[in-house]
């Protein structure tokens, strides 16, 4: 395909300038489109066109950007003819000053990439939440369980009920190793999980209030057409409740870097101003 593509710039072209005037003897034969004094070239075409289209897309994918090129030119010259002197180097000023902040936050963000420390430590984590808790209230409910999902016909039914129920070590070993019996299953009952997220392990419980289940150490068997759930609820978190900080965890993290960055940015900027009066390559006239 890539092989390919020049000769269907090539066709495209051939086709989409023949007998148009547009398209003069004199003109590089790199150059596949002309808009008064500017060139569309064969390899900004080539550039654009993804990879993966087959030929006769490609070949619609170029076409439509012709087009599109040769509107584009043809609105700015008339906006350059139209346009009052003052707002078109009003708009100049507003682009040069946008294309001067990418190069700037690109450059910045690539020295806090390399330079900036990026470690955080559980007890910064620990303090920051426990200074801003009332912003860390919970927006959905949360719970931690465990579930086990069987065949309705499952042959150790009862068995599996009692092991569940009581739990001790020696149970939950053995229903570790029974797990490849199971439909689905999860054991992880120190983790906080969303409510809707069980709803959707656990499809009985879509059409319940969850008043009926939501209560902690709570043991609860639910059934359909072809599965047995086993589920005990450990703990509950309502909404608008305290978040847990081990839910909270990445957030917190997130906050605490995003700081950090911020102030790396403004001591990069400050310095970067210092050493540039330091070394006579930056001077204020008085």
């Amino acid at each position: 395909m890539k092989k390919a593509r020049p000769y269907i710039i090539f066709l495209i072209c051939s086709l989409f300038f023949m007998g148009c005037e547009y398209f003069q003897p004199t003109d590089s034969p790199y150059n596949v489109a002309r808009v008064n004094d500017k060139f569309l070239t064969q390899e900004e075409i080539e550039k654009v066109i993804p990879k993966k289209l087959s030929g006769d897309d490609s070949i619609i994918f170029a076409q439509n950007y012709i087009n599109r090129w040769a509107t584009r030119q043809l609105l700015l010259e008339g906006a350059k003819l139209n346009l009052p002197q003052k707002v078109q180097e009003e708009y100049d000023r507003m682009v040069n000053d946008y294309r001067q902040e990418l190069y700037a936050e690109a450059y910045k963000d690539i020295m806090v990439a390399n330079k900036m420390d990026t470690t955080i430590s559980d007890k910064e984590i620990e303090l920051y939440f426990e200074e801003h808790r009332t912003n860390f209230r919970l927006k959905e409910d949360l719970t931690k369980l465990r579930y086990i999902q069987v065949a309705k016909d499952y042959a150790d039914k009862d068995k599996i009920i009692e092991q569940f129920k009581r739990y001790n070590k020696e149970d939950r070993e053995e229903i570790e190793d029974d797990s490849f019996k199971f439909v689905t299953y999860s054991l992880m009952d120190s983790i906080w999980v969303s409510v809707d997220a069980l709803k959707n392990r656990i499809p009985p419980l879509q059409s319940e209030d969850e008043s009926e289940y939501l209560e902690k150490d709570n043991y609860i068997e639910r059934s359909d057409s072809l599965s047995l759930y086993l589920i005990y609820v450990k703990d509950v978190r309502l909404r608008n409740e305290q978040a847990p900080l081990s839910y909270a965890r990445p957030t917190v993290k997130q906050i605490i870097l995003n700081k950090r960055k911020l102030q790396f940015a403004k001591e990069f900027e400050k310095n970067i101003t210092k050493d540039a009066l330091e070394n006579d390559r930056f001077e204020i006239y008085k």
